[in-house]
């Protein structure tokens, strides 16, 4: 919807502020949570963001 590919690292990375942004702080994504992501899997994507966003 916002045009962010997130198929490869590189584009991960790229986008590592926008995924923090989007699924830990304002939690809008995934959509309507259509993956089911839990409580701890959006602390992981934190502590991944907060550590860096390293991807390789």
């Amino acid at each position: 919807m916002k045009n962010i590919r997130l198929d490869s690292a590189d584009r991960i990375g790229q986008h590592a502020q926008n995924v923090y942004q989007q699924v830990v702080v304002t939690r809008q994504m995934p959509m309507n949570n259509a993956s089911g992501i839990t409580e701890a899997e959006r602390a992981t994507i934190a502590r991944w963001f907060l550590a860096g966003a390293k991807v390789d």
